[in-house]
C-alpha cells in the first residue's frame, strides 16, 4: 500500500490593529465558540482569549491598539473545524486592507508553519526515510541557501533541521510517529516534513497560493528553491552541479523553483511613510487638529500640499485603496443672528443688546441692566 501524504497549516500567527478581540472573533469566522480570558503575559500582552489552541492575545501597554492572534498546530486543527471560513479565505482577508477612521490598516502575518505527513498505516515504508534524511544531512550533501543545520538524536528519534529557528525560512523533518510513543501496530510510518516561514517568506507563500498554485505545487517548488539533497560526485567540485537524489525528485515531483523573495516595495514604503509622518511631524500635525478641528486641517491640507504625487506615494494608493468619506445626509443651514453692541448711558460701557434692559435701538441711548438696577435701588 502507498503512504498516505497530506499537506497541512501548522502554525499562522499575525497581528492586527484597531480591532477589538471580540470583532477578531468575527473577523476569523469564530465567534459562536466559548473562548475563555487566560491572564498571562506573553511577549508584551497580558491577557489572551484561548480556545483550543487559538489564542487572541491583547492588552499590550506600548502598544494598546494591537492584538496578536497565534494559532498552535492545534490551534489550526480548531479552525478547520469550527470556522466558517476556509484557509484561502482566511489568507485573502490577511492580505487585504482594512479602515479605521481615514486611516488603511492591514494584518502583519508573523509566521506560518506548512507541513507534509508522510504517512502509511501498514508497513514501514514511506516518501521519507528519516535516517536516511539524518545521514545525507551530516554529511552535508544537499544543497540550501543557508548554512546553518542540526542533526538531533534522543529517545523521541532522529530530528534534522536546515535554517535558523529565528530565520525566514527553516525546514524541519522528524519522527512523527516516535515523537508521540505512537505503537508500530497503529502507524508504522509517520515523517513530518515541516516548512517554517517568517514575516516576508510567509506573506509572499500566501500571495502565491492566492495567485493560484495549489498548496502541493507550491509546497514543492519551495523545497526545490532553497532545499536539494544531492549525489556527491568524486569528478566534480561544484555542487550545484551534482545530481539531485532519486528519492528527493520523487518526494518534490521534479516541481519548478518557485522564490519565495520579493523586493521590499509597497509595505516597505507603507511603512517608511507612517515612520516618516509619526516620528517627524507627529506632534505638528496633532497640533494643528487640535486647534483647528480634523475637517478643516485635512481640507487645508488637501489645499496646501504638493500638486505633485510621487510614484511610491501613487503606487501605496494603488495597493491599498483610496479612503472615500462617508457620504453626510443633506443638513439645514444654520443662520447665526447678528449681534448688537451698545454704550451705556451711565456706566459708558460696550455691551451686547440683550444685556440692555432699557434701549433705543435707532439711536443707541439707554441703560444696561446692570446700571438700571443699581439706580432703582
Amino acid at each position: 500500500m502507498k503512504p498516505y501524504g497530506i499537506i497541512l497549516y501548522d502554525w499562522l500567527s499575525f497581528t492586527a490593529e484597531y480591532i477589538t478581540p471580540e470583532n477578531m472573533m468575527y473577523w476569523l469566522g469564530l465567534e459562536d465558540l466559548e473562548f475563555t480570558i487566560v491572564e498571562k503575559k506573553a511577549h508584551g500582552y497580558k491577557k489572551r482569549y484561548y480556545f483550543d489552541g487559538i489564542n487572541i492575545h491583547f492588552d499590550n501597554p506600548k502598544d494598546e491598539h494591537r492584538i496578536w492572534v497565534e494559532m498552535s498546530g492545534q490551534g489550526c486543527r480548531a479552525f478547520d473545524e469550527f470556522s466558517k471560513l476556509d484557509w484561502l479565505s482566511l489568507f485573502k482577508k490577511l492580505q487585504e486592507p482594512y479602515y479605521y477612521q481615514f486611516f488603511a490598516y492591514k494584518c502583519h502575518v508573523t509566521r506560518l508553519d506548512v507541513a507534509y505527513d508522510d504517512k502509511n498505516y501498514k508497513d514501514k515504508d514511506g516518501l521519507l526515510d528519516i535516517d536516511r534524511i539524518f545521514k545525507e544531512t551530516d554529511k552535508e550533501n544537499y544543497i540550501s541557501p543557508t548554512t546553518a543545520r542540526k542533526c538531533i538524536s534522543s529517545d523521541k528519534g532522529r530530528t534534522v533541521e536546515i535554517g535558523a529557528k529565528s530565520s525566514e525560512i527553516m525546514f524541519r523533518i522528524y519522527d512523527k510517529a516516535r515523537e508521540r510513543n505512537l505503537d508500530e501496530d497503529e502507524i508504522p510510518h509517520w515523517i513530518r516534513f515541516e516548512m517554517q516561514l517568517r514575516r516576508e517568506r510567509a506573506n509572499e507563500f500566501i500571495k502565491n497560493l492566492l495567485s493560484g498554485y495549489t498548496i502541493g505545487e507550491l509546497f514543492a517548488g519551495v523545497c526545490r528553491n532553497y532545499l536539494n539533497y544531492v549525489h556527491p560526485s568524486k569528478t566534480e567540485s561544484n555542487k550545484s552541479r551534482w545530481e539531485i537524489q532519486r528519492w528527493w525528485a520523487k518526494f518534490t515531483k521534479n516541481a519548478s523553483k518557485i522564490s519565495l523573495w520579493t523586493a521590499k516595495t509597497t509595505d516597505y514604503n507603507m511603512k517608511k511613510a507612517e515612520k516618516h509622518v509619526y516620528r517627524q511631524n507627529g506632534n505638528a500635525i496633532d497640533t494643528l487638529i487640535k486647534v483647528k478641528g480634523f475637517e478643516r486641517f485635512y481640507s487645508e491640507l488637501q489645499k496646501n500640499k504638493p500638486e505633485k504625487v510621487s510614484e511610491k506615494y501613487q503606487s501605496l494608493i494603488a495597493e491599498y485603496g483610496k479612503y472615500e468619506p462617508p457620504k453626510q445626509e443633506n443638513r439645514p443651514k444654520v443662520v447665526e443672528k447678528p449681534v448688537y453692541m451698545y454704550r451705556c448711558d451711565i456706566c459708558g460701557l460696550f455691551k451686547p443688546e440683550f444685556d440692555f434692559t432699557v434701549h433705543h435701538r435707532a439711536t443707541g441711548a439707554g441703560k444696561c441692566s446692570e446700571c438700571l438696577c443699581i439706580t432703582t435701588k
